[in-house]
């Protein structure tokens, strides 16, 4: 995958970073971004990824992002804000509904003249409970500039439930086996009879229905 070559100035807005799948893969990504010569900030709650964030050199800014309620997310959308204009951001990166509305909160703000301030982009890794799409769904339409699916069963309950296609995306997750923290060995393929030369795709984070991929 190759960027633009106008710099990248983004914030993943997320609700925070312990040690999960969408975790994982999106510390990978703001990795992959960097390196490309982009800017990438992360505003979320701290967590056992923290110390690897800040490691790597990423402006990290704390706050109470993980939260449901909406005074709390108003009260994170200026800390949001405050992060785009001292950063320069010219993208927000949210991981679920909440981060999005106060991305979108910050936006508003930081909306002036000509300048139509940091794009939105939600990306939808799943969620087990039906109604949060009959909320979320309809919500993106005006919250979101753009939203990722990470597969096609994602894109389509999303679409299904309110959200305009031509808004949502379908971009698969990944992450490169010599990334992770432990030797990828080959005992594995062994283990369950795989041939050398074929290749083998693991999953990190939850299966579940929702995501389509069990």
């Amino acid at each position: 995958m190759k960027l633009g070559k106008k710099q990248i100035r983004c914030a993943f807005v997320w609700g925070n970073m312990d040690i999960g799948g969408a975790e994982t893969v999106s510390f990978e990504i703001a990795k992959f971004i960097r390196d490309q010569g982009h800017h990438i900030a992360f505003i979320c709650e701290r967590g056992n990824l923290s110390p690897e964030l800040e490691k790597e050199g990423f402006p990290c800014y704390y706050g109470k992002t993980n939260t449901k309620n909406p005074w709390v997310m108003v009260e994170a959308s200026f800390l949001v804000e405050k992060v785009a204009r001292k950063e320069r951001l010219n993208l927000f990166y949210c991981d679920n509904l909440a981060q999005t509305v106060m991305a979108f909160l910050a936006k508003k703000r930081l909306v002036r003249g000509s300048h139509k301030g940091p794009a939105v982009i939600t990306v939808m890794h799943g969620h087990e409970k039906a109604f949060y799409y009959y909320i979320s769904s309809p919500a993106y339409n005006w919250l979101s500039d753009r939203v990722i699916g990470v597969c096609d069963f994602e894109r389509q309950r999303l679409i299904q439930h309110g959200l305009n296609p031509m808004k949502v995306q379908r971009i698969y997750n990944g992450i490169l086996p010599h990334s992770l923290p432990y030797p990828f060995t080959g005992k594995l393929k062994q283990e369950l009879g795989i041939e050398d030369e074929v290749p083998l795709v693991g999953y990190v984070g939850r299966l579940s229905p929702e995501k389509d991929v069990a």
